[in-house]
């Protein structure tokens, strides 16, 4: 499979843990803290097992170390988004958020030496406007987040911490295998999640059980939506290996336009399953989205 293939399962899981959440969690999500600390321990698995059937440990030091910052970075930049989204509206974090991809490409073109061709910044340029049109809930919203001055600093470090991340996992990456990189990030998340509990203590454990406590499903379904977070990223970081930063990334992160696609499936099927905002003029402003995301990854494969 190629670099496309891997970015397009890392965007179809990311839409699955949107459609879960506007489904099943909307409404009664436990805090951030809880979501952090799943993030660390459903690691622990992964961790234990992916040596059975990989041969991951065997990395100069290096190596390791940059892949376990990439995984510490991830757990920061998920802080950030977490905290952030409690007061600012969440269409508008997923919209800012877009910048990711260009961002990569850039930081590519300037620290890994990738080259960056008219079709391949046109093909970002408009996989990012599409998801932008796709993920406010109205053309005015914006006007809602100015006085947040706090959350919006919070998404743009999660940005910055983000691109740093898949700039380390794709430099990593060239000398190791994927499954290698991962298998360490996940390391950093791990011990990311260990320092934050040592420094939190209660606080820790009484995020970690509350979804479990009062909310069991919810709290599976964090676990649920974490697991494919990881595939997501763990594809992510395969497509590297194979393809471009800056498109692979791009790819990725078109997922808005697979959350509306499936949206409109399943409600065809099961009438008002998922939520939906907006009048029919915005419907109308996500279509056009969309057609952007699909003119954009239909340029990316020429």
């Amino acid at each position: 499979m190629g670099w496309f293939g891997y970015s397009l399962i890392s965007s179809l899981c990311w839409a699955g843990v949107q459609i879960v959440d506007k489904t099943l969690v909307d409404g009664e999500a436990p805090s951030p803290l809880h979501y952090l600390f799943v993030s660390g321990f459903s690691a622990i698995p992964v961790f234990v097992f992916l040596p059975l059937f990989f041969p991951v440990l065997a990395l100069p030091s290096w190596q390791i170390l940059v892949s376990v910052v990439a995984g510490i970075l991830y757990f920061a930049a998920n802080g950030l988004i977490f905290y952030a989204i409690l007061r600012l509206d969440a269409s508008l974090a997923a919209a800012a958020l877009a910048a990711v991809p260009a961002s990569a490409a850039i930081g590519s073109w300037l620290f890994l030496g990738e080259g960056l061709e008219i079709v391949a910044a046109g093909s970002i340029g408009l996989i990012t406007l599409g998801v932008v049109m796709m993920s406010i809930d109205s053309p005015d919203r914006a006007e809602r987040g100015e006085s947040l001055r706090t959350e919006w600093l919070m998404i743009a470090g999660a940005v910055v911490l983000l691109v740093l991340e898949y700039l380390l996992e794709a430099r990593v990456v060239r000398d190791a295998t994927a499954p290698q990189v991962f298998y360490w990030s996940r390391g950093g998340v791990i011990l990311a999640t260990l320092l934050l509990g040592v420094f939190l203590r209660e606080k820790a454990l009484e995020a970690l059980s509350w979804a479990f406590r009062r909310r069991r499903h919810v709290g599976l379904l964090t676990l649920g939506n974490e697991g494919l977070d990881m595939v997501a990223q763990a594809s992510l970081i395969a497509a590297y290996a194979r393809g471009p930063v800056g498109l692979s990334t791009a790819v990725a992160y078109s997922n808005p336009a697979l959350v509306f696609g499936g949206t409109v499936l399943i409600n065809s099927i099961w009438r008002g399953a998922v939520p939906t905002e907006g009048d029919v003029a915005h419907h109308y402003w996500r279509m056009a989205g969309l057609v952007l995301v699909v003119a954009g990854i239909f340029l990316s494969i020429l």
